[in-house]
């Protein structure tokens, strides 16, 4: 950890993350917002913030977001690489409607639909001619001390890295025509 000044506050010594990644500060800026909203209103609300639901549902939306970034990066590098510009030969990604941040990837009939089905359950499935949509991985939530979250599948811890990789070449394999 690195030591900083802070230049608007120099007799303060405040320790500085190595990078953004590192440190989420929604849950500060949650905080701080909450607060205006004290003072603009004179309602409290602060006791939402650290429930084990609210925990939840703030990490499941942002491990969605962390999700659709790397799908986002591989498909996008994917297309290009491939340069192919026939119909439907590049993989597509769509929002899905009325919902915070699902998404599905989308090539040949075949999609691949990445849905939060509650604040603890992410879920990948495979939907196509070949596919039923009872093939699915879900990814659990789990709550520990402090409401620290880990993710995981089948009780065992994952990289992010491995399940898009695993996840976009099935789909890619799947999609070939």
């Amino acid at each position: 950890m690195t030591v900083s000044f802070n230049s608007s506050h120099s007799s303060e010594i405040l320790p500085s993350p190595t990078s953004s990644s590192e440190l989420n500060m929604a849950w500060i800026e949650n905080l701080a917002l909450e607060e205006i909203g004290i003072d603009d209103t004179g309602i409290i609300h602060l006791g939402t913030l650290n429930t084990p639901e609210y925990t939840l549902e703030e990490s499941s939306i942002l491990l969605m977001q962390q999700l659709r970034d790397l799908f986002e990066t591989h498909i996008l590098h994917f297309n290009r690489y491939r340069g192919d510009d026939a119909i439907g030969a590049h993989i597509k990604i769509f929002k899905i409607s009325q919902t915070i941040n699902d998404f599905m990837l989308f090539r040949h009939s075949l999609r691949l639909l990445v849905t939060r089905k509650s604040h603890s359950c992410i879920q990948l499935a495979f939907l196509g001619p070949h596919h039923a949509s009872e093939h699915c991985v879900e990814l659990q939530a789990h709550l520990g001390p402090f409401n620290t979250i880990v993710w995981s599948y089948q009780g065992e811890a994952f990289s992010l890295q491995a399940l898009t990789k695993f996840f976009l070449t099935e789909f890619i394999i799947q999609s070939i025509k």
